[in-house]
């Protein structure tokens, strides 16, 4: 099936909707009506808005023609690669539905809404985040960068500085304040779609492992700009903004986290209390079995108890099944991989900003 249509983005399907799309939702349907793949549409604007930064350096001289600034290029494409991971995030999310549509008693319609709803953000929060996002853009531009221009090699006056400190940052700001809360948002109704919507089996928790990958993209395609940022940041900053800094790297660490647990907190809470229901019952089983295995051996029916000892041993067997089965949606190379990705990366900045604190390198 064609990915446009499986987006089911603004105008598609026949219900009729419960709320106007977002802005970002409009400009994904207009992307996926153009004749080409739309991350080439992000790819070019995160292009253009680095050329054109490295192009104003280069004609007035801030660093020699040839020379990239990796800063620049990373900061100039957190907008870009903020709505792209949107947009990819929406196909993965569909996808991840629709695996588990087995596991949905829905109907067409229903099912057509609530795909929708995953994949379509409300147009008011999210108009309020973008401006929320530009707003604290201004104040950490000014407050927080502004001192410090010359570390960031940006310009102090002209066009290239309204560039620079007022249209960029401002639009990357806004794109971060709407990403977090798409994916927190998102996240908040994967976690009711495995509440309310979804048959769990604690003997079949393969089917529930679609939207696990879905949350570990989400996380990690989070942690992947943050490290970006990491990895380019100007070193020759003072220590204030550098530990306000590694807070804000500790914080989009937390955020990640969240992101991936929150999203499957609701099944681990269902296939918890199937645990406990398959539990309870087979230890009443047990109970009757050893009940009815005592009266035959007062009765001295002793060759008859052979037929109860096997079925004490298998429940007992289920019991200690019951007992090691995993109550997450998710196979243990998933969690063992998102842990390395989301920890790693962490530890080792930490580790440099002590040895630099500690001995001044």
């Amino acid at each position: 099936m064609d990915p446009r249509a499986q987006v089911a983005h603004v105008g598609a399907g026949l219900l009729r909707r419960p709320y106007r799309p977002s802005w970002v939702d409009r400009l994904q349907s207009d992307l996926e009506r153009l004749p080409w793949a739309p991350w080439v549409s992000y790819l070019g604007a995160w292009v253009v808005l680095a050329t054109i930064e490295t192009l104003s350096k280069w004609s007035v001289g801030s660093y020699p023609v040839g020379t990239v600034f990796p800063f620049h290029l990373v900061a100039f494409g957190t907008a870009a690669y903020g709505l792209a991971l949107l947009h990819f995030l929406d196909r993965s999310a569909v996808r991840a539905l629709e695996s588990s549509r087995p596991l949905l008693s829905l109907d067409a319609a229903a099912y057509d809404d609530l795909r929708w709803r995953l994949v379509t953000m409300p147009a008011v929060p999210v108009a309020l985040a973008t401006l929320f996002g530009m707003a604290f853009g201004a104040f950490q531009r000014h407050a927080l960068v502004g001192p410090h221009i010359a570390s960031y090699r940006f310009a102090v006056d002209g066009p290239l500085a309204v560039y620079e400190f007022v249209v960029v940052p401002l639009i990357t700001w806004g794109v971060i304040a709407v990403f977090t809360y798409g994916t927190l948002r998102q996240a908040r109704l994967i976690d009711a779609i495995y509440r309310d919507r979804l048959a769990i089996d604690l003997f079949s928790v393969r089917p529930l492992y679609a939207f696990a990958a879905h949350a570990a993209r989400m996380s990690i395609g989070l942690l992947a700009i943050g490290y970006l940022w990491v990895a380019t940041y100007p070193r020759d900053l003072s220590q204030a903004i550098m530990g306000l800094f590694t807070g804000t790297l500790l914080l989009l660490t937390a955020l990640a986290a969240a992101l991936f647990f929150s999203s499957l907190w609701g099944a681990h809470q269902r296939l918890e209390a199937d645990r406990q229901r398959r539990t309870a019952e087979a230890l009443q089983r047990l109970g009757a079995v050893l009940a009815h295995q005592r009266q035959l051996l007062d009765s001295g029916a002793f060759a008859a108890c052979d037929a109860t000892a096997k079925a004490i041993a298998g429940l007992n067997a289920e019991l200690e099944y019951l007992g090691k089965a995993s109550t997450w949606p998710w196979p243990v190379t998933m969690l063992r991989t998102f842990v390395t990705v989301l920890l790693v990366p962490l530890v080792v900045f930490v580790a440099q900003r002590v040895v630099q604190l500690r001995f001044g390198l």
